[in-house]
């Protein structure tokens, strides 16, 4: 339906690309997860804005590419397309783009976008996440002193994040000690216990095969 509608308007003469029609129908292809369609309805919008798009229909894109997983594409719009134009991200896109320059392993674009953030818990516990998976427990830890000295109130979801960056940086005692805190101060939930559980098999398998 949304492809019938943008090929009608291309082909009538009278019908405009308007920047309304445009974001709506960008809206409908991340709905719909049409990367293809919509980087056809992004380039027949582009004229509407004298060729020089916006943040609301750089951001419309991005949201699209996002919803299909298309990180890298996600990243190049910003560094060679947002950047250049001094369009800086609103806190939504400013977070989809950092997660999707996680997702491909973009840590300096991750960690300038982080930068950037104060108090930002979602923002915070994707670059924990980061760290995690380039097995940088320090850098976790240091994101996570960063929030707690913001003042924003601490949950489950932040702690949890870090627990399972001490796990997958092999640091199970400090993974532990972090536990306990948890159970202290209130923290600990279903997730905590299935982040410990894995732990331990994973250590029973890791015990299993140095005695085989």
């Amino acid at each position: 339906a949304v492809l019938a509608i943008f090929e009608e308007a291309l082909a009538d003469p009278d019908t405009e690309i308007t920047e309304s029609l445009g974001l709506a129908l960008l809206a409908a292809c991340a709905t719909g997860r049409d990367a293809g369609l919509a980087s056809r309805v992004f380039e027949a919008l582009t004229p509407t804005y004298g060729n020089a798009p916006d943040h609301s229909a750089y951001a419309a894109l991005i949201r699209v590419y996002h919803a299909c997983e298309l990180h890298e594409k996600v990243c190049d719009i910003y560094e060679q397309e947002m950047v250049p134009r001094s369009i800086k991200p609103d806190s939504q896109i400013g977070e989809a783009i950092m997660k999707s320059a996680v997702e491909c392993g973009r840590s300096t674009l991750a960690q300038s976008i982080f930068s950037a953030s104060s108090g930002d818990v979602s923002k915070h516990v994707a670059m924990i996440k980061a760290c995690s998976r380039e097995c940088n427990l320090q850098g976790a830890m240091d994101v996570f002193a960063r929030l707690k000295e913001s003042g924003v109130a601490m949950n489950s979801m932040i702690y949890n994040s870090v627990l399972d960056a001490c796990i997958q940086c092999q640091s199970p005692g400090q993974a532990l000690d972090l536990f306990e805190q948890m159970k202290a101060d209130g923290f600990v939930d279903v997730v905590s216990f299935n982040i410990m559980l894995k732990a331990l098999l994973r250590q029973k398998k890791q015990i299993g095969r140095a005695h085989v």
